[in-house]
């Protein structure tokens, strides 16, 4: 499946590394999208569950996503890419529940959660939010609830536990590259979305078979 993802992602930017200058825009949903980490380094970083992510992230019934991190000496990396998730996220979800009306940014007063979403074509709401955390085992979600949990490790990979997204880093030395592994984790987990709704997103609020792009080896 590795292969068949990183396939898709050159297809879909038009462009072919040259093994010298990196990969980092690709076109999706409409547009070209500039990423922070190599493409062509992404699909290496392995992921427990894509199905499961993809169907935690796009349940209609989710309407709270939260960011979330140990405030540590990487707290300025976590802010980069946190940003970076949020805003891919953004554009996900206004592809999926939005193209055919406006979209209504706002702050849910009574539950002290900034950075929501309106979106009036499919009146569908849902905020993300940056949550820090004192540790993993402080995170909680409901079941409209999703996290996605940014922690330094020994390997890099993205792993799916219940409803929390885990992005493992290894490293977030920027000294022979412009970006962390927390990007390559997270890019690996914001293209695992994007890349299926490119494929079988038919209209706002209506996913269609998931068959064409995780049926492959």
């Amino acid at each position: 499946m590795r292969a068949a993802v990183l396939v898709l992602v050159l297809l879909v930017s038009g462009c072919v590394s040259s093994g010298l200058q990196p990969v980092k825009q690709a076109y999706l949903l409409g547009d070209v999208r500039n990423f922070r980490a190599d493409l062509t380094e992404v699909p290496e970083v392995p992921v427990s569950d894509p199905d499961g992510i993809i169907d935690l992230f796009l349940d209609p019934n989710l309407t709270y996503i939260k960011i979330s991190f140990m405030p540590d000496n990487y707290t300025a990396f976590y802010a980069a890419t946190g940003f970076e998730v949020a805003n891919k996220l953004a554009v996900a979800y206004k592809f999926l529940y939005g193209r055919d009306g406006a979209v209504v940014l706002y702050d849910d007063l009574e539950k002290n959660i900034t950075n929501c979403f309106y979106y009036e074509a499919t009146a569908k709401k849902i905020c993300i939010n940056a949550v820090p955390v004192r540790s993993p085992e402080d995170v909680e979600n409901a079941e409209n609830e999703a996290t996605i949990l940014f922690l330094p490790s020994d390997t890099t990979e993205v792993i799916l536990t219940d409803r929390t997204v885990v992005l493992r880093a290894r490293s977030f030395d920027e000294t022979e590259r412009d970006y962390t592994d927390l990007d390559l984790a997270a890019d690996r987990f914001l293209l695992l979305i994007l890349n299926y709704l490119n494929s079988t997103a038919e209209k706002p609020g209506e996913l269609g078979d998931r068959k064409g792009l995780f049926n492959q080896d």
